[in-house]
């Protein structure tokens, strides 16, 4: 690791999978496993559940809105670097899921939209067909589906 960057936290076995939007400033995330992804405003990171990471801040002014949530699925996720198309948009949702923190159904909503722009951005081979099939579907959402547990948490960290 390049020595000017502060060690800011080291997480061992993440307490559940989370998707943090890049707010403002860059930090790397570097992973027990091998991986590092650096991570600058207007990126999504994704943070699998049971990661080992440590996090070095670049810049004073590193800020991000996180949602930690839980797959159904016992699938085995690593955790990624993802571009949305539109920036604005995916601010715009996580600063909904903020403002509807309290009303689960308009959070889980707003997390369907999330994973969608994280989906169209992912390397296809990294996402099982299922999940490929899942987000299709979650279009025409049923309560029937639901691929997260009901436990959501939204924070914003700076």
């Amino acid at each position: 690791s390049n020595k000017l960057h502060h060690k800011l936290l080291n997480v061992k076995c993440r307490h559940s999978d989370a998707f943090v939007y890049i707010l403002s400033g860059s930090c790397t995330y570097e992973f027990d496993y091998g991986d590092a992804f650096t991570v600058n405003k207007g990126e999504i990171l994704y943070l699998a559940h049971q990661a080992d990471y440590t996090m070095y801040i670049h810049t004073d002014d590193y800020t991000f809105i996180f949602c930690d949530f839980e797959f159904n699925e016992t699938v085995p996720r690593k955790s990624g670097v993802y571009t949305p198309h539109s920036s604005d948009y995916a601010e715009n949702l996580f600063i909904k899921l903020l403002q509807n923190k309290d009303a689960f159904p308009d959070a889980l909503s707003v997390l369907y939209s999330i994973y969608g722009i994280v989906m169209k951005t992912a390397n296809k081979t990294y996402i099982s067909k299922s999940s490929q099939n899942k987000i299709s579907e979650s279009k025409d959402f049923k309560s029937k589906f639901q691929p997260w547990s009901e436990t959501i948490m939204i924070r914003v960290l700076s």
